[in-house]
Protein backbone atom coordinates (compact mmCIF):
# COMPACT_ATOMS: atom_id res chain seq x y z
CA UNK A 1 0.00 0.00 0.00
CA UNK A 2 0.97 3.13 -1.23
CA UNK A 3 2.02 6.37 0.93
CA UNK A 4 -0.22 8.29 -0.73
CA UNK A 5 -2.98 5.84 -0.12
CA UNK A 6 -2.42 5.69 3.74
CA UNK A 7 -2.88 9.18 3.77
CA UNK A 8 -6.05 9.39 2.10
CA UNK A 9 -7.36 6.53 4.19
CA UNK A 10 -6.45 8.16 7.56
CA UNK A 11 -7.57 11.77 6.03
CA UNK A 12 -10.79 10.01 5.21
CA UNK A 13 -10.50 8.48 8.70
CA UNK A 14 -10.26 11.44 10.62
CA UNK A 15 -13.12 13.90 8.34
CA UNK A 16 -15.46 11.32 8.64
CA UNK A 17 -15.91 11.21 12.97
CA UNK A 18 -15.33 15.06 12.55
CA UNK A 19 -17.85 15.87 10.86
CA UNK A 20 -20.02 12.50 12.63
CA UNK A 21 -19.62 13.95 15.92
CA UNK A 22 -21.10 17.31 14.71
CA UNK A 23 -24.25 16.08 13.46
CA UNK A 24 -24.47 13.31 16.08
CA UNK A 25 -23.97 15.19 18.90
CA UNK A 26 -27.13 15.19 20.38
CA UNK A 27 -28.77 12.28 18.00
CA UNK A 28 -26.64 9.12 19.47
CA UNK A 29 -27.10 7.97 16.22
CA UNK A 30 -23.19 7.72 15.36
CA UNK A 31 -22.49 4.54 13.97
CA UNK A 32 -24.98 4.94 11.27
CA UNK A 33 -23.57 8.03 10.52
CA UNK A 34 -20.25 6.88 10.84
CA UNK A 35 -20.64 4.11 8.34
CA UNK A 36 -22.75 6.30 6.00
CA UNK A 37 -19.79 8.83 5.72
CA UNK A 38 -17.16 6.48 4.57
CA UNK A 39 -19.58 5.09 2.22
CA UNK A 40 -20.13 8.14 0.44
CA UNK A 41 -16.05 9.17 0.31
CA UNK A 42 -15.77 5.37 -1.42
CA UNK A 43 -13.90 3.83 1.71
CA UNK A 44 -14.52 -0.05 1.21
CA UNK A 45 -14.56 -2.90 4.15
CA UNK A 46 -14.81 -0.45 6.72
CA UNK A 47 -15.95 -3.00 9.45
CA UNK A 48 -13.30 -3.29 12.04
CA UNK A 49 -13.05 0.55 11.87
CA UNK A 50 -16.58 0.92 12.16
CA UNK A 51 -16.66 -1.36 15.27
CA UNK A 52 -13.77 0.23 16.81
CA UNK A 53 -15.97 3.98 16.42
CA UNK A 54 -19.07 2.16 17.55
CA UNK A 55 -17.14 0.98 21.07
CA UNK A 56 -15.72 4.57 20.92
CA UNK A 57 -18.67 6.55 20.94
CA UNK A 58 -20.57 4.58 23.81
CA UNK A 59 -17.73 5.31 25.70
CA UNK A 60 -17.93 8.79 24.60
CA UNK A 61 -20.99 9.49 25.43
CA UNK A 62 -21.43 7.06 28.27
CA UNK A 63 -18.99 9.66 30.35
CA UNK A 64 -21.27 12.66 29.46
CA UNK A 65 -24.94 10.46 29.35
CA UNK A 66 -26.86 11.83 32.79
CA UNK A 67 -25.97 15.04 32.35
CA UNK A 68 -26.96 15.26 28.30
CA UNK A 69 -30.10 14.11 29.25
CA UNK A 70 -30.93 17.18 32.18
CA UNK A 71 -29.67 19.15 30.07
CA UNK A 72 -30.34 18.63 26.09
CA UNK A 73 -28.27 21.65 25.19
CA UNK A 74 -25.33 20.68 26.78
CA UNK A 75 -22.47 20.52 24.37
CA UNK A 76 -19.66 17.93 25.69
CA UNK A 77 -16.29 19.21 26.48
CA UNK A 78 -14.27 18.79 23.79
CA UNK A 79 -11.48 16.35 25.36
CA UNK A 80 -13.61 12.95 25.09
CA UNK A 81 -14.94 13.63 21.47
CA UNK A 82 -11.22 14.53 20.39
CA UNK A 83 -9.49 11.77 21.71
CA UNK A 84 -12.28 9.70 19.96
CA UNK A 85 -11.67 11.13 16.59
CA UNK A 86 -7.81 10.36 17.01
CA UNK A 87 -8.59 6.37 18.13
CA UNK A 88 -10.88 6.20 14.82
CA UNK A 89 -8.48 7.72 12.75
CA UNK A 90 -5.77 5.43 14.03
CA UNK A 91 -7.43 2.42 13.61
CA UNK A 92 -7.95 2.93 9.40
CA UNK A 93 -4.63 2.43 9.35
CA UNK A 94 -3.87 -0.63 12.33
CA UNK A 95 -7.09 -2.14 10.78
CA UNK A 96 -7.15 -1.58 7.22
CA UNK A 97 -8.16 -4.64 4.50
CA UNK A 98 -5.71 -6.91 3.69
CA UNK A 99 -6.66 -7.19 -0.20
CA UNK A 100 -5.84 -3.27 -0.90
Amino acid sequence: MSGTHVARRVGKALFVPVLATALSHLLLAMPAVLWVGMRLLRERRVYPTLIVETVGWFFTVGQYIDRLNERPSMVMPLGMPAVFVAMTALSSVVLRPRSE
